[in-house]
């Protein structure tokens, strides 16, 4: 038969594999093969849940079977993407289903194209189409297989008040510049994510480019409200307050406005946008929050960050330092 008969899904059964409750898993893995990484707050209903995506197209283990890394019409142009559900609601879904892979459909940042990409948000490559652009040199400026470098995990850290990745995406963005030699510059982008369990989820990138360009840092929300204010945007959940509170060190044109995506489902989503103009470095410091998870704070340095918990000398949480290499 053809048509929807034609996928399947296989179910295996280990007999090795002994039953337990839910309740005794673990509420954090690193599925580091093909670079998905979860945790959560607890298996209730009201749990709080992260999904972070940063890793190789395809898993590690295929990759080193076939000799590279070649990529499956499904994969999304969305490294160092995230999802953030609470209370039974996703605060951050990102894009379901999208009828065009673009990076703009995640919340991950995008930059303003120049030369021939001029005109449009220019994303990860592997975007473009309706299908994930794998191989090359078809495009050399869409397909994966020009990257300068893979995604992957610098650094992970899992403690009872946080969990912690360091995510390097640089490699994928490929910008046309007149400006550059030769036309072509790829950005340097770390981002690290930090999810803390009682509600609230700090994202903190960093971006370089050779020249000036314009960058924005995108959050596509499922809330009902989302107004910019002073300090970022204010929603709530449930009807509780809740907000994505801005720490960047330069104060960034903020906007929240409802945009149609290139999705088969609920395509229209509020998005908060941090716009960065005309910058060789931006970093973005943000809180997502509700209730108690809007306590926490980002002060940023040149080195790194320090996340804050309350005030005082016992305040910080986390200190993160940007790779030496940067």
């Amino acid at each position: 038969p053809r048509g929807l008969a034609d996928w399947r899904s296989l179910l295996a059964h280990d007999p090795e594999l002994v039953a337990a409750p839910i309740e005794s898993l673990p509420l954090h893995h690193d599925f580091d093969d093909f670079g998905l990484y979860t945790a959560r707050s607890g298996w209730d209903t009201d749990a709080a849940f992260v999904g972070l995506r940063c890793g190789p197209a395809s898993a590690e283990s295929a990759t080193a079977r076939l000799g590279f890394d070649f990529g499956e019409s499904h994969l999304l142009p969305n490294q160092g993407d995230f999802s953030f559900f609470l209370w039974g609601k996703f605060i951050l879904p990102g894009c379901e289903y999208p009828k065009l892979k673009l990076t703009s459909n995640h919340n991950v940042i995008v930059f303003e194209g120049r030369d021939t990409q001029a005109g449009r948000l220019v994303g990860q490559l592997g975007e473009g189409g309706p299908w994930f652009n794998a191989a090359g040199p078809t495009d050399p400026d869409r397909d994966y297989a020009s990257r300068a470098s893979t995604p992957r995990v610098l650094h992970r850290e899992h403690t009872a008040r946080y969990h912690h990745h360091l995510c390097e995406l640089g490699g994928l963005y490929r910008l046309r510049d007149e400006r550059a030699p030769d036309g072509v510059v790829f950005t340097e982008y770390t981002r690290s994510l930090v999810f803390l369990p009682d509600s609230a989820v700090a994202v903190v990138d960093r971006v370089r480019t050779p020249h000036p360009r314009t960058a924005h840092f995108r959050l596509l929300t499922a809330l009902d409200r989302l107004t910019p204010d002073e300090h970022g945007f204010a929603f709530d959940l449930w009807g509780v307050p809740g907000r994505i509170n801005d720490y960047s060190p330069v104060a960034f044109a903020r906007t929240a406005a409802v945009e149609h995506l290139s999705a088969a489902t609920n395509a229209d989503q509020r998005v908060a946008t941090l716009r960065a103009e005309n910058v060789t470095e931006a970093v973005f410091a943000v809180v997502i929050g509700v209730g108690a998870g809007t306590r926490y704070r980002i002060v940023t340095d040149a080195r790194g960050y320090d996340l804050l918990d309350g005030d005082g000398d016992n305040a910080t949480a986390l200190r993160v330092n940007w790779p030496a290499t940067h």
